[in-house]
């Protein structure tokens, strides 16, 4: 799938899954937005969003493998291993290398958050 199909993906879900438009989960959107929506982010602000993208990543890999008792499935754990040499990779100086990097780490985050909504690790709707 190409980039502009997995933007009308991410936003077709955020629209149908209006709980995660929560305080709780907004940040998460709204920084998945900025990385992979319609447009590309602010250069003075895209190292801040890559931190910010690595956080959320971090945080729900740890979401993912927490619980001994109910294992991961395969495609959360694909997921965290794709997503960990990505949270590792230092931030380029360049623009539109940032650009890259923000939206590898949204494209995964995204594919994570679908991932544990469906296994109901995390809730959809609140």
């Amino acid at each position: 799938m190409d980039a502009t199909g997995r933007r009308r993906r991410f936003t077709a879900r955020a629209g149908a899954l209006p709980g995660l438009a929560t305080a709780r989960h907004r940040g998460r959107f709204d920084d998945l937005d900025a990385a992979i929506g319609n447009q590309p982010p602010p250069g003075a602000t895209t190292a801040a969003l890559v931190d910010r993208l690595r956080n959320h990543l971090k945080q729900l890999s740890d979401i993912t493998v927490a619980d001994n008792g109910f294992p991961p499935t395969a495609e959360m754990t694909r997921l965290v291993e794709r997503g960990l040499p990505l949270r590792e990779e230092y931030t380029p100086a360049a623009y539109r290398q940032a650009v890259g990097l923000a939206r590898r780490l949204a494209f995964v985050t995204a594919d994570l958050i679908e991932e544990l909504i469906e296994a109901r690790y995390i809730k959809g709707t609140e």
